[in-house]
């Protein structure tokens, strides 16, 4: 039997923002697939921009992507800020920091730790 605190302890230590979500459960299904993507803070977005995007290209090629939002504020346990945040769809390599900066844009106050997925 599962009691309330092995809960909680499942639950934050798989659930984060929707890029870690992700990563932690492409490490534990077999029954479905999760695409490969890459995260990024905001801060580390400002800090170097060229290599976020280097590795962005690198990891996923020149195909076109998804740049998402996946900020701490977005989905929580006791809420759901379900499309408050800006997604780019279809967007090609040249046209990524414009993408980019339209997701940090949506996030309201800005946090450095947010998180851009793409």
């Amino acid at each position: 039997m599962v009691c309330k605190t092995d809960r909680i302890d499942l639950m934050s230590n798989l659930f984060g923002s929707k890029a870690k979500t992700l990563e932690n459960l492409s490490k534990l299904i077999s029954t479905a697939q999760i695409v490969p993507g890459i995260s990024f803070t905001v801060d580390a977005w400002r800090q170097d921009s060229a290599n976020c995007l280097n590795k962005v290209i690198a990891k996923l090629g020149s195909n076109p992507l998804i740049v998402r939002s996946s900020c701490a504020n977005e989905d929580t346990e006791n809420s759901s800020n379900a499309g408050a945040f800006v997604s780019v769809l279809g967007v090609m390599p040249d046209q990524l920091e414009k993408a980019i900066e339209q997701v940090v844009s949506s996030y309201d106050e800005g946090n450095p730790k947010d998180e851009i997925l793409i």
